[in-house]
């Protein structure tokens, strides 16, 4: 078996199945039942009637719903795509709706502290899922499983029980269609309805997630998000929290979002005793491993995948994000942060895990520690070694990376893997300058 046989994205276009899905959308819009509609009336029209409620909260959020709409009519996306973007915006206003009668309900939820959270942040593919779960193992911690991410409002008030298992199926029957449409992400990241999750997924609730932009490729969602008031769209964020911890008690919450690289002042500005565990890797391999993992998602959008693209646009954007994190830190110091460096992590997981606890005040015990030796034990799909990939497939040079990224490299110690880049041990790499001299300049240099 050939090298590009076995990487874990090969189809860059849909599949038989999604082509015969989408050739049926498309049917049925030119019949006069456009199943992809997203215009602003209509999807707000649709939330309303779905869960039978009518307040959707603070009309700030319309600005950014305008902007998400705007921009997704504008880009090229199949029938499937269309279905998809328009589901995505009636999930997050349904969730809108159902914050708002539950605040109307509990009043007083808008009074829980959020105390010392703990927030992990660095780029895509450096072991923040790998410390997420091993944080996760300590009772006193808290993370936030999928099904309540995806559904964070409780759907029954009078049963505590009853609900929660209807938003586990909810989960399961939405987990059950990713695997469907993304076959190949279960070796990239394992997911069911219980394992913590990243929380990009309360920011889409506000049309204010990052990885609006990050998934779609288009880099007018995350520009537009720079210029906006992100403090507003992290307050809604912690109202979920609160809601969250209503329905849970809970002594600290441990979160993980990469995304959170790019709007650190705005996080800090509204948890400003937040505990920041930023984590580190050569960023040559976060692009690689990430564009394979985000190329699904513009294959179901699109229908099909143009790796250069994919390259281009996530190596320009981890870069605004690692520089727009930076700058935070010049302005308000390192006392929120603690930094781990992704082989550390990989070698010495016990050891790291021990480090930040005791950083943030919480005590190691013997059941944190049994809990961690059962995680490790378990088998699971996207262990190491599972998803391969290559930084050529998505038209990335090595060195430009390095170049680019010199300042990151340089302030963090970050060990990479290209002889004669400064910033620590160096390995031999493969060369791909045939393929990046064909590439034009990524967005923005």
């Amino acid at each position: 078996m050939s090298k590009k046989q076995q990487l874990t994205v090969r189809r860059l276009e849909y599949g038989l199945g999604m082509k015969a899905v989408n050739a049926l959308l498309g049917l049925i819009d030119k019949l006069g039942f456009p199943l992809g509609n997203i215009e602003r009336g209509n999807v707000l029209y649709h939330a309303t009637r779905r869960k039978k409620l009518a307040e959707f909260g603070d009309s700030r959020f319309l600005g950014f719903l305008d902007h998400y709409l705007e921009v997704s009519r504008r880009l090229p996306l199949t029938s499937f795509g269309q279905v998809t973007t328009r589901q995505a915006a009636l999930k997050a206003l349904a969730n809108r709706l159902m914050v708002e009668r539950y605040v109307q309900r509990y009043p007083r939820v808008k009074e829980i502290p959020i105390k010392r959270p703990l927030f992990i942040v660095g780029f895509p593919r450096t072991g923040t899922t790998l410390l997420h779960h091993l944080l996760s193992q300590d009772p006193g911690y808290r993370s936030l499983k999928f099904w309540e991410l995806h559904t964070p409002v409780p759907v029954r008030l009078d049963d505590p029980e009853k609900d929660r298992a209807a938003r586990v199926n909810i989960a399961r029957r939405v987990l059950a269609g990713v695997r469907l449409i993304f076959p190949e992400m279960r070796v990239m990241h394992q997911t069911d309805p219980h394992t913590p999750e990243e929380c990009w997924q309360l920011f889409y609730n506000s049309f204010g997630a990052m990885n609006m932009d990050l998934q779609s490729g288009d880099l007018e969602m995350g520009d537009w998000l720079f210029d906006q008031d992100m403090v507003w769209v992290y307050k809604q964020y912690k109202r979920y929290l609160q809601i969250l911890a209503h329905r849970h008690p809970t002594r600290v919450f441990v979160l993980k979002c990469p995304e959170h690289l790019w709007f650190l002042d705005s996080l800090l500005e509204v948890f400003p005793d937040a505990g920041i565990i930023q984590t580190h890797r050569d960023p040559y391999n976060c692009v690689a491993s990430y564009c394979s993992m985000i190329s699904l998602n513009r294959r179901m959008l699109y229908g099909k995948i143009e790796p250069h693209e994919v390259g281009a646009h996530i190596s320009h954007r981890f870069l605004t994000g690692i520089q727009r994190a930076m700058k935070v830190r010049d302005e308000r110091g390192d006392k929120n942060f603690f930094d781990v460096d992704f082989r550390q992590l990989v070698k010495e997981p016990r050891q790291v895990i021990r480090s930040i606890k005791a950083w943030h005040g919480m005590d190691h015990d013997e059941e944190s520690e049994r809990r961690m030796d059962e995680w490790f034990d378990t088998k699971r799909d996207d262990a190491k070694g599972k998803h391969v990939y290559t930084g050529e497939m998505w038209g990335l040079d090595v060195q430009d990376i390095h170049r680019r990224y010199g300042e990151y490299i340089e302030r963090f110690g970050v060990w990479t893997k290209a002889a004669g880049i400064p910033g620590g041990d160096r390995e031999k790499t493969s060369d791909v300058q045939a393929i990046a001299s064909k590439l034009p300049p990524p967005p923005g240099d």
